[in-house]
């Protein structure tokens, strides 16, 4: 049966890692499926051009978007080739999409929604060591400026709380963090989701695959751990693990869904997980990493805190832990 799945959290949070895992195993089980990646920026998963469509409704559409709201057309005919496609199954990983969770649940009824969060030492650890940034400049550049306005006038900080931020040099990407983050809790609490912390994610690799996997109604197979061990760098290769529908090029599957033609499968089939070539090293640097110096560290938490324990409670109640004391993924 088609479903529509969506990945959403702040970047540098393990969303990457996320898509990989339940494209290959839906892939693996469906038989087919498309896979999308960023398309706020990215045409295609390849990720060798941009997407002037996807920046410009990005740009168009508040950060932290609440209902009422009402979607242009060109908006809705954007949004439209990425979910609810006829005989279908698609997995979309849309980071920028975290604040906007209640459009998504409007685009999609019934979609599987999955979010995952990482403490904000580690996204902002991460972000030194990375030619990365949460606000996307050059190609959003009046993001941080829209974002501090609109959390402003949502009541979603303080001005004490905003200018605590912006006292350091990491201040503007923590600051996107925890709005976000703060946007999201709110907002996932009522609805359907599954929820899991990055570290609870690596630290309980099976546990958390089984969870999963019900939340997907897809049966659990012991292999799927091996899908842990792609090395980061090579996750932009994700569509190494799957066979290319060879009836459409890669943007011809793009130009199609843009103009509200027939949209076959991007991928139909795997790849087996023994020799292939995502496994293979490509060169990770050898670097000494960056990092928050411990007093920095403690400030950031101190500033997160109350947002920290929010993600903490939403985990127990919508994540994985909650389905093995429940026996079922809580739906």
């Amino acid at each position: 049966m088609a479903q529509t799945n969506v990945i959403i959290g702040v970047g540098r949070s393990g969303t990457k890692i996320f898509q990989v895992i339940t494209s290959y195993m839906m892939a693996d089980q469906l038989g087919s499926l498309s896979l999308f990646y960023e398309p706020l920026l990215w045409k295609d998963y390849t990720l060798k051009e941009k997407d002037l469509r996807g920046i410009a409704v990005h740009k168009s559409l508040p950060l932290l978007l609440s209902t009422p709201y009402r979607l242009t057309g060109r908006q809705r005919k954007f949004f439209a080739g990425l979910g609810d496609l006829p005989g279908i199954t698609t997995v979309t990983k849309f980071i920028r999409m975290t604040g906007r969770i209640p459009i998504l649940q409007e685009l999609y009824p019934g979609c599987r929604l999955m979010f995952i969060y990482r403490d904000p030492v580690g996204v902002i650890n991460s972000l030194l060591n990375v030619k990365f940034s949460l606000l996307g400049p050059p190609h959003y550049e009046t993001d941080i400026r829209a974002l501090k306005d609109e959390a402003l006038r949502l009541g979603l900080i303080s001005g004490d709380r905003l200018r605590m931020f912006e006292d350091f040099s990491w201040g503007a990407e923590a600051l996107h963090w925890y709005l976000m983050n703060k946007k999201a809790v709110a907002d996932l609490r009522g609805g359907d989701a599954f929820v899991i912390s990055y570290n609870e994610m690596l630290n309980r690799k099976e546990d958390f695959l089984r969870a999963v996997c019900a939340f997907l109604k897809i049966e659990y197979r012991q292999e799927y751990l091996r899908l842990f061990y792609v090395p980061g760098y090579n996750i932009r290769f994700v569509h190494e693990l799957f066979v290319q529908n060879e009836a459409f090029a890669v943007r011809g599957i793009f130009l199609k869904r843009r103009f509200g033609n027939p949209v076959r499968p991007m991928f139909t089939g795997i790849r087996g997980l023994e020799d292939n070539p995502i496994f293979a090293f490509r060169g990770a640097e050898s670097q000494k990493l960056r990092k928050l110096a411990s007093e920095e560290e403690r400030l950031l938490t101190d500033l997160c805190s109350d947002v920290l324990d929010g993600l903490r409670d939403l985990e127990n109640y919508r994540g994985f832990l909650s389905a093995e004391m429940s026996g079922s993924v809580v739906r």
